[in-house]
């Protein structure tokens, strides 16, 4: 991290590997206010760093447990799961690929994140993300045409705004 402060003729750099804290958004202006030898109005440390970093942790936390609807026991998929698998795009979100691995469960790729997704209930499944600094449930439901054949997915992704619409791109014929 590299802080300027060109009218006071100051660099501050630093390395850090905290991950989910807001020290390396603080400790510039921190270092800068003793080294400049400013009034302090604010605790950058124990103010700022201490709440935000308490906050993002209970924020990864309700993100690594889910916010999923209640489970509802007993109750399977209706299709298949080959034929749920296929190219899956969103205007703004870009391409999912769900595929179907040999030993039976339903994996999603999101460029180069892949998940195993498990039945939820219904039409929906589960799977767990962990990569760098990306950890939490993913969500999806897939939903079905009058002619029976999946046609979407609702995706609800770690970190993401709320459920995401895919919509399932045809195979040539």
């Amino acid at each position: 991290m590299v802080a300027f402060f060109p009218y006071d003729e100051l660099v501050v750099s630093f390395r850090s590997n905290a991950e989910i804290t807001d020290l390396s958004t603080n400790i510039p202006y921190y270092i800068a206010d003793g080294i400049l030898n400013l009034p302090q109005t604010v605790d950058w440390l124990n103010d700022r760093v201490l709440n935000r970093t308490k906050y993002m942790y209970d924020l990864h936390a309700k993100i690594e447990k889910g916010n999923f609807p209640d489970r509802i026991e007993g109750k399977p998929n209706s299709h298949p799961l080959i034929e749920y698998t296929g190219e899956y795009t969103n205007p703004v979100f870009g391409k999912i690929a769900v595929t179907l691995q040999e030993d039976g469960p339903l994996f999603k790729k999101v460029r180069t994140l892949e998940t195993k997704l498990e039945h939820y209930h219904y039409e929906s499944f589960e799977g767990y993300v962990q990569a760098f600094a990306i950890r939490g449930n993913v969500f999806f439901t897939f939903y079905t045409r009058a002619d029976g054949r999946v046609d979407s997915l609702q995706a609800t992704h770690v970190m993401g705004s709320g459920p995401e619409m895919y919509k399932k791109v045809e195979a040539p014929k």
